[in-house]
């Protein structure tokens, strides 16, 4: 894993911006469609494998804030326990479904770019 993603829209009605919709690996999410995609490889850490797989075998719609929060939700707290569990630091239970997509989204950035020089 450790994978980053290079995707540049194919499309000009595509708005300028406006992230990749993009699984963790590398593939296009076909919905959104207009985007050629390119893998930069890079080192992984083992911590973060186990996650960043389940969101790409889950097919989570990581660049989609508003989509599948209960999913995200159910993944952070337990992938992540001490930190979003319910006895955690920061209990995810009262956040809105664009608040959990963006935290979601910035563990799956770390995770991706964990174990990189």
């Amino acid at each position: 894993m450790g994978t980053k993603i290079n995707a540049t829209p194919t499309s000009l009605s595509w708005p300028i911006g406006v992230e990749a919709p993009c699984r963790v690996d590398g593939t296009v999410i076909r919905e959104h469609g207009n985007w050629a995609v390119e893998r930069v490889e890079g080192k992984g850490s083992g911590k973060y494998d186990g996650f960043l797989r389940e969101v790409d075998a889950r097919g989570v719609l990581v660049g989609d804030t508003f989509a599948q929060a209960d999913m995200k939700r159910e993944m952070l707290a337990r992938y992540f326990a001490r930190r979003f569990g319910s006895e955690g630091r920061q209990d995810l239970g009262d956040y809105r479904p664009d608040q959990i997509g963006k935290v979601f989204r910035r563990v799956v950035d770390y995770a991706e770019g964990a174990g990189k020089e």
